[in-house]
């Protein structure tokens, strides 16, 4: 009886050390492609590269301007971008 315990705890230890590593491999990959993310979406700010900063949105983001309706999906960011047009003025 002792022995089928021990047998069961020690499975369930390795699952659950499978289970942690997979999900610290995940969060190293999840955090890696947020900083690039981040990194690009600096690029096209600094630059002044609206393809570039368009690319890094989702199909159907919705950019939240302040005092304005918001606008959904990026052809309609595309075609409104008023925060695009802040961040080129700022960038000159």
């Amino acid at each position: 009886m002792k022995r089928k315990n021990l047998s069961v705890v020690c499975c369930i230890i390795v699952l659950l050390l499978f289970i942690y590593s997979c999900k610290k491999q995940d969060t190293e990959a999840d955090i890696a492609a947020i900083k690039e993310v981040l990194n690009q979406f600096a690029v096209a700010c600094n630059t002044g590269d609206f393809d570039l900063w368009i690319s890094l949105w989702a199909d159907d983001g919705v950019q939240m301007p302040p005092d304005e309706n918001s606008v959904i999906g990026k052809e309609q960011i595309r075609e409104a971008s008023p925060a695009w047009r802040m961040l080129r003025y700022m960038a000159t």
